[in-house]
């Protein structure tokens, strides 16, 4: 995806920094961004003007940005805070990701890695037996579903792992394997 100018700034060679651009690209971006004078141009071919794009962009550093790369996520219309390390992640994030996610899978599979993905909701009999249910504070989320078994949402995935490997694994014949998670 490049940047196509109007009127005060032709720099077609640049690069739109969700897409692999520089920190000087991004903070050169989110100053003309407010301004609109740029259009996105994905390989579909269609134009999207970059003031429309969902979240704000600052040319200020936002007051409440104490790290530099919070500052710059923030910024450039990135990312939106909505409580303690919880943020919202716009379009720019959403296209950096799939980009980062793309590249592993590239690289899982010339090592014949297969992806899979743990659910988020598991079964609290998996941490009991890891020990981890007891010794993970209020920080862990522990619930009863609607047939009263006790479930957690899982921080991490490690017992989900553990509970793959030992069902798929019963056979010496499906040894080794790969698996990427995605959670």
């Amino acid at each position: 995806m490049s940047v196509t100018g109007f009127s005060r700034y032709r720099d077609t060679s640049a690069v739109i920094p969700n897409l692999g651009g520089t920190t000087e690209q991004c903070f050169a971006l989110s100053k003309f961004n407010a301004s609109g004078f740029f259009y996105a141009r994905n390989s579909g071919g269609y134009a999207m003007k970059l003031d429309k794009l969902v979240g704000d962009r600052f040319k200020e550093r936002p007051s409440d940005c104490q790290i530099d790369s919070h500052a710059i996520m923030v910024r450039g219309g990135y990312i939106k805070y909505m409580a303690n390390g919880i943020f919202s992640s716009y379009t720019p994030t959403k296209r950096i990701t799939k980009k980062i996610e793309q590249i592993i899978r590239e690289e899982m599979d010339k090592i014949d890695g297969q992806e899979v993905q743990f659910p988020v909701v598991m079964p609290a009999s998996l941490w009991q037996e890891s020990g981890r249910y007891d010794s993970i504070g209020s920080e862990l989320l522990r619930f009863t579903d609607r047939n009263r078994m006790p479930m957690v949402l899982g921080m991490t995935h490690e017992e989900a792992a553990v509970h793959l490997v030992r069902e798929y694994g019963k056979s010496y014949t499906k040894y080794p394997f790969n698996d990427l998670s995605d959670t």
